[in-house]
C-alpha cells in the first residue's frame, strides 16, 4: 500500500506476513520493523504526518524544483527577427532600400544563441570601396537582436576563430586595397565591440585556411 503526501513525499508499507515484518520506504531511507509493538508505534507516527496537513484546512500545491540550467535557457531568435533589425538599421543609416547583403548566424559569445554577421555588398558604391565592404554584427537576444559592431573594409572569406578575447570569438580576414600592405588580420573584441577599421588590427601570420574555427562568406 502506498500513500502520497507533500510532507512525507512517498510512504510505502510492504507487509511480509510470513515473517511478520513491516518495511517503511521513506525519503530518508528504509525502516524495518520486526516487532508488532514497534510497528504499531511507527504506524501511528506516520499516520499523523499524513492526517495533520488535511486537517489544517489548507491545500498546498506541490512545488517542482526546476532542473539545473533550465532557468537560464534562452530562445534563439529566428531569422525573421534579424531581417526586421536589418531594416531598422538601414532606416537609421538612411541606407538604400534595395540594399543587398549576405548574412550568417553563429554564436560568438558562447551564450547558446546564434548572433548574426551581415556583409553588405550592393549598391557597391554605397557599401564598398577598394578595401572591401561594410559588415555589421548583431548580438542575439531573447527578444531579437541588438547592433554590437560595425566594420569597414571587409572582404571574404571571414574566419570565426575558436580563440576568444573578452568572451567573444576572434574574427579574421584579409585586408587589401588600403594604404597598408596586404595581410591577414585579427579583429579581437575589446570594451564592448569589435574594432571598426581593420587598418590598425594586429596581423595574423598564419594562413586563414589553417585557423581553427568556422569559415563564412563564402
Amino acid at each position: 500500500m502506498c500513500e502520497f503526501n507533500q510532507n512525507v513525499i512517498t510512504l510505502c508499507l510492504l507487509m511480509n506476513t510470513n515473517e511478520r515484518q513491516v518495511i517503511f520506504l521513506t525519503p530518508s531511507g528504509i525502516i524495518l520493523c520486526q516487532s508488532e509493538e514497534k510497528m504499531i508505534r511507527l504506524s501511528l507516527i506516520l499516520s499523523l504526518l499524513l492526517i495533520l496537513p488535511a486537517c489544517s484546512g489548507e491545500t498546498e500545491m506541490a512545488q517542482l524544483t526546476p532542473m539545473a540550467g533550465t532557468m537560464d535557457l534562452q530562445q534563439d531568435p529566428p531569422d525573421s527577427a534579424l531581417f526586421t533589425k536589418i531594416d531598422t538599421y538601414l532606416a537609421g543609416q538612411r541606407g538604400p532600400r534595395n540594399a543587398r547583403y549576405d548574412y550568417a548566424r553563429i554564436d560568438l559569445n558562447g551564450d547558446g544563441m546564434r548572433d548574426a554577421l551581415v556583409l553588405f555588398k550592393l549598391p557597391h558604391t554605397y557599401w564598398c570601396d577598394w578595401g572591401g565592404c561594410t559588415m555589421t554584427i548583431f548580438e542575439a537576444r531573447d527578444n531579437g537582436f541588438v547592433l554590437r559592431s560595425e566594420m569597414t573594409n571587409v572582404r571574404g572569406p571571414v574566419m570565426i576563430s575558436h580563440q576568444k578575447t573578452q568572451g567573444w570569438r576572434d574574427i579574421l580576414f584579409r585586408v587589401s586595397g588600403i594604404n597598408a600592405p596586404d595581410r591577414n588580420i585579427v579583429m579581437a573584441f575589446n570594451r564592448g565591440a569589435y574594432p571598426v577599421n581593420p587598418a590598425g588590427a594586429p596581423a595574423y601570420n598564419g594562413r586563414l585556411n589553417d585557423v581553427n574555427g568556422d569559415r563564412l562568406f563564402p
